[in-house]
């Protein structure tokens, strides 16, 4: 009987072989995406590279101080097999601080994970596109590392969609598919796989991958992240600046004064409880910015930089202008109302009269 991993090669081989669209690979040196990539390699190695294969790095800009170590030298390492690889950025004005100091959004929370849209799936969803779109073969396959045994969640959207064995229409028009072939893989046969390699393609050990694994972590992440919460691992992912930095900024989301007054109910209702709800408010954006400013300046670690400042007080200008008009045009409106009510009185004197 077949192992999962030599299903999951099995199921590339087939749609590699018979399929002419190139392939990307978004990358985060963590296991899952080691897997998948190395099966990847032994596949179109096997065909002489005859599909275009691509590998993603989403630079979030939040990246914990290390954590990036040895990745150019992975990438470069992959480009002299025959994959081309890039870093994905966010857009300016969607970068984290862009989006926090100039456009007020609180820390992230369950409900609002606007850094993983801004800073990972919006780079993602641009670079594939990209790919399909330069492609002779227009459209792309876009390779998944995740797996049913990582979550309950994960595990229900992948059988939904199939997973492994159909892929899931991403954009139609432009023929771009998502493949999950290690869907089925489990933790324990994904490692012996590994150990028993070795070294893979692109010349990185098990070894090394396995470092990153030592520190009570599973993957790394960004240091800013309200979801990581045990001291260990913040002290582990963060510099003493970055931890006042932390402290700082999730006491001001806190805040229910330093936040802006919303409109729906059940913002008001939070807000009634003592939750904070709703974006900073211009005076609050001013406050962090200020507060991370110094500390960039007290210890030479840029956190943000000279661009991300500029769209930032761009940002609070706007505000300002906007406030102004809305002040001017509810002093016109008043005037409106008083001259009106003026007019009113003097028509009754007269009536009177």
């Amino acid at each position: 009987m077949k192992s999962n991993i030599d299903e999951a090669r099995d199921l590339i081989d087939k749609l590699y072989s018979t399929d002419n669209r190139p392939w990307t690979v978004g990358y985060s040196g963590g296991k899952d995406s080691t897997l998948v990539l190395q099966l990847i390699c032994e596949v179109a190695k096997k065909y002489n590279w005859k599909n275009p294969v691509f590998v993603m790095y989403n630079k979030t800009g939040l990246e914990a101080d290390g954590s990036l170590d040895g990745l150019d030298t992975q990438l470069k390492s992959m480009a002299r097999i025959g994959i081309t690889t890039f870093y994905n950025y966010s857009r300016q004005g969607d970068s984290f601080w862009e989006l926090v100091c100039g456009r007020g959004y609180p820390a992230p929370s369950r409900r609002l994970r606007f850094c993983t849209s801004y800073l990972k799936l919006d780079p993602w969803r641009r670079r594939i596109v990209q790919v399909a779109k330069d492609s002779t073969a227009k459209g792309v396959i876009d390779v998944k590392g995740t797996r049913k045994e990582e979550s309950t969640g994960r595990l229900k959207r992948l059988e939904k969609e199939g997973a492994p064995y159909r892929l899931t229409r991403f954009r139609k028009q432009l023929n771009i598919e998502l493949f999950s072939p290690i869907a089925n893989v489990k933790t324990n046969e994904l490692w012996s796989y590994l150990e028993d390699l070795h070294t893979f393609e692109w010349r990185r050990t098990v070894d090394e991958l396995k470092e990153r694994y030592l520190h009570k972590q599973a993957r790394d992440g960004c240091w800013i992240c309200p979801f990581c919460t045990k001291e260990d691992v913040i002290r582990y992912r963060c510099n003493e600046s970055q931890i006042r930095v932390r402290k700082f900024f999730f006491a001001l989301s806190e805040d229910v004064n330093k936040r802006n007054l919303c409109t729906s109910d059940r913002q008001r209702e939070r807000v009634s409880e003592g939750t904070a709800s709703g974006r900073f408010t211009l005076e609050a954006r001013k406050e962090l910015f200020d507060f991370i400013m110094n500390e960039q300046e007290k210890t030479g670690y840029i956190y943000i930089k000279p661009e991300e400042i500029a769209y930032i007080k761009t940002c609070w200008e706007e505000i300002t202008m906007q406030a102004a008009k809305e002040r001017e045009l509810r002093e016109s409106l008043g005037l409106i109302f008083d001259t009106s009510k003026l007019k009113k009185e003097s028509k009754d004197k007269e009536d009177e009269e």
